[in-house]
Parts: C-alpha cells; sequence; structure tokens
C-alpha cells in the first residue's frame, strides 16, 4: 500500500477539555505535522487565529479555538495544551512555509522550538517545485485541491469539503518530511537547513508586532527623509488606534498610499474642513471620530516642528532624500571588477554542485551585498565554508577585497 494513501481519523475539538486530551497524546508522539488558518488584516483587525491542524501517523486533529475562546483575549490562556506542544524541544513540528504561523505563535508569546519547513528544506536542496501542492505533488504523487484557499475561516459550522481541505494540509506532511531527511542526509545538508531554520524563526520574532510588521519594514519607507519618516510612523500608530477601535484591517482605515499622501501634504490634511469627497479613508474617520483625527493630525504636525533627528541617524539602512548619494565611475568599474574576481567562485560551485546549490551560496545579489559590506561575514555559515573552500581550490585570495572575519 502507497504510504501517502494511508487514511487518518479526522477528529474535530471544539472544547478546552478536549483540546487537553488531544494534547495529551500529542505530546507523546516524537514528530507531527501542523499547520494554521487564520485573518490577517483581511476581515478583521490584526493576525487571528482561526484554526490549527495537527496530523500525527494515525490521526487528524482539527482544532477550532474559535469555538473553545469567547474573546481573543482567551487564546493565551484556553489553548496553552496547544502552545506547550508549539514551544517543546522533543517533539518536532513539521510545516511549510512556516513564515506566517510563527507570526502567529509569536503573537501568542510562544518560543517555536523544533520544527522542520518543508519549505526551507526544498530550497536547501534546490528543489525544482514552487508551492506545496507542487511538492506533494512531486514526492506523494498525489493532486491536492485548493480551492478554499482564501476561505473566510471564521464561517462555522465547517463542510465536509473544508475539514478535508483543512486535514489535507497536514496529512502528508510526516511522510514527505521523511524522504527531504533521506535527501538531505545524502547530500550533508542538514547543518545548511539548521542554519536557515534558526534565522528564520529569529527573525519573525524581531519584525512583528501584533504579528503584523513592525513600521518601517517596507522599503516605501525608507525613501523617506527623517523628518517624515516620523510622521509616517506617528500616522501608522493613529491607524493602528483606530483599526482596534473598529476591529477592521488597518487598510480599511486608510490605504498605505494614503498614508504617505497625508505624510507628503499634512498641513493640508490638518486644516481640511470636508472631508466627504476625500477618497481611501474610511467613512468613520471622516463622519463620528473626524475631530479627533483632524486633532491628531495637528498635534502630529506640530511635533513634526519640533522633531530632531536622531544622531545615529547615520545608522539606519536608508540614506534621506537630501543625502541620498550616487556610485561614481570609480566605484562602478570597481564592483564590475569585483563581480569578475567572485564570477570563478560561482562558477567553481555550478560544477561542484549545480546551479540552483550555486545561488544558495552565492547568488548575484550575495555578490553585490559582499562588495557593498566588504565582509564575507555577511552570508551564512555554511556559505562561507562552501566560498572560502572553492576560494582555496582555485588559489583565489578573498581577502584582496573582502575582511576576513
Amino acid at each position: 500500500m502507497n504510504v501517502f494513501n494511508k487514511e487518518k481519523t479526522i477528529i474535530l475539538i471544539e472544547t478546552q477539555q478536549e483540546l487537553i486530551n488531544c494534547c495529551q497524546l500529542i505530546l507523546q508522539e516524537t514528530e507531527i505535522a501542523i499547520d494554521t488558518e487564520f485573518d490577517r488584516n483581511r476581515i478583521r483587525y490584526g493576525l487571528n487565529l482561526c484554526v490549527v491542524q495537527i496530523a500525527t501517523a494515525t490521526h487528524c486533529y482539527i482544532i477550532d479555538p474559535i469555538k473553545i475562546c469567547k474573546t481573543d483575549v482567551e487564546y493565551q490562556a484556553l489553548l496553552e495544551p496547544l502552545w506547550e506542544i508549539v514551544n517543546s524541544p522533543n517533539v518536532v513540528k513539521i510545516i511549510y512555509d512556516c513564515s506566517e504561523d510563527l507570526k502567529v505563535f509569536t503573537k501568542y508569546q510562544c518560543r517555536p522550538t523544533h520544527f522542520f519547513d518543508l519549505k526551507v528544506a526544498e530550497k536547501v536542496l534546490a528543489l525544482p517545485s514552487i508551492s506545496f501542492v507542487t511538492l506533494i505533488k512531486n514526492i506523494a504523487d498525489i493532486d491536492l485541491n485548493k480551492n478554499l484557499q482564501v476561505t473566510n475561516w471564521y464561517k462555522r459550522p465547517f463542510s465536509k469539503e473544508m475539514v478535508q481541505y483543512l486535514a489535507n494540509d497536514v496529512n502528508f506532511l510526516i511522510e514527505v518530511k521523511q524522504v527531504l531527511q533521506t535527501m538531505l542526509d545524502e547530500t550533508d545538508r542538514n547543518k545548511w537547513f539548521d542554519e536557515e531554520m534558526k534565522l528564520i524563526i529569529s527573525k519573525q520574532a524581531k519584525d512583528t508586532e501584533d504579528g503584523l510588521e513592525k513600521f518601517g519594514t517596507s522599503a516605501r519607507y525608507k525613501q523617506l527623509s527623517e523628518t517624515e519618516k516620523f510622521i509616517a510612523m506617528e500616522l501608522w500608530k493613529l491607524r493602528t488606534e483606530f483599526a482596534k477601535k473598529y476591529n477592521i484591517p488597518v487598510h480599511f482605515v486608510f490605504s498605505e498610499d494614503k498614508l504617505l499622501q497625508i505624510t507628503s501634504e499634512l498641513k493640508y490634511f490638518s486644516t481640511l474642513r470636508l472631508w466627504d469627497d476625500e477618497k481611501g479613508i474610511h467613512r468613520r474617520l471622516k463622519e463620528y471620530d473626524n475631530s479627533k483625527f483632524v486633532r491628531r493630525l495637528n498635534d502630529i504636525l506640530i511635533q513634526s516642528t519640533q522633531y530632531t533627528p536622531p544622531t545615529n541617524s547615520a545608522k539606519t539602512n536608508f540614506y534621506p532624500r537630501e543625502h541620498r548619494t550616487f556610485d561614481s565611475d570609480a566605484v562602478k568599474m570597481e564592483r564590475e571588477e569585483f563581480k569578475l574576481f567572485m564570477l570563478p567562485i560561482q562558477e567553481y560551485l555550478e560544477q561542484k554542485y549545480d546551479k540552483r546549490t550555486q545561488e544558495i551560496i552565492l547568488s548575484n545579489r550575495y555578490v553585490q551585498d559582499l562588495f557593498k559590506s566588504k565582509r564575507i561575514g555577511i552570508l551564512k555559515s555554511y556559505a562561507v565554508n562552501e566560498v572560502t573552500a572553492a576560494a582555496q581550490a582555485l588559489q583565489i585570495d578573498l581577502s584582496k577585497y573582502l575582511k576576513m572575519d
């Protein structure tokens, strides 16, 4: 019998006692498959957990936090048995593309531990798969239906189709992981995989707030001057405040484009009296909360005139417009020389492995980053080892251009 076609018993978990019982069983497992369904600023404010699916070798548990918890505040306490699994170093959690799921877990103060992301394994192994459906098809030869991918997961009760969809997201992951783990062992890339996983988990903890990206992560904000950045940050906070009050996605309050427009035209908006024809702003801001909104805009305007940019602004990751510089012809020439200098190493890695693996270790983007930083230490540890070994084999002196820290 094809191991991937093995039927698993699907159990719906809708009470806290059912959750406690199933989590006690799950904690006895050495590895499980896990996935979440959530609303991320699409229907309500913030990142909201709607469903959790966990599969063992024999069972699939569909955990319904909306049924278990009456309010979002209860998620932290009532779902503690679930968070214990997420935090456990003794249970391997197999998942596909954990970046968004980690944001859900960190929102509830979890410290995600011992995760095995199949998408990361695909990347490290340089496999051609581009999606979850493709991975399952390539390895398990099973066609999955993803028609419910954008379903409103607040809807209750679940239909039979919804339950089967939820189960299919985890039912085959344990077996797929076994295949990918064998490939990692055979190619001696477990250390590569471990480093990638640690970076992903640590990054999610730093870059999120309430499960959402923190201010300034978008490249559009990095184009602003220091004063404009201060205004945009205050508008970001104001928008979040109203989004929480109305329990709607932040972009329903006003869009990113509108936020940047108000940033550049704050004086105009702080004195605007007729808001009815102003597009891109939620009607409640234009009606019920308009006076408060305008008052807050005036406060931000006053604060911006008194704002003094931080003395360490030179350490930020962007150049304000008034200080932006362009590469000289000499720098451009040096960059081209450096690209030619690194090209034999790229070709060596491609010959040693393949084109995909070479790009994982030393892509053209990484070459550009090396040129800007002049430090080999910006690469991942396994990439440093591979690039250094390649340079030694080719008798190339990397210290000619790079600091070997």
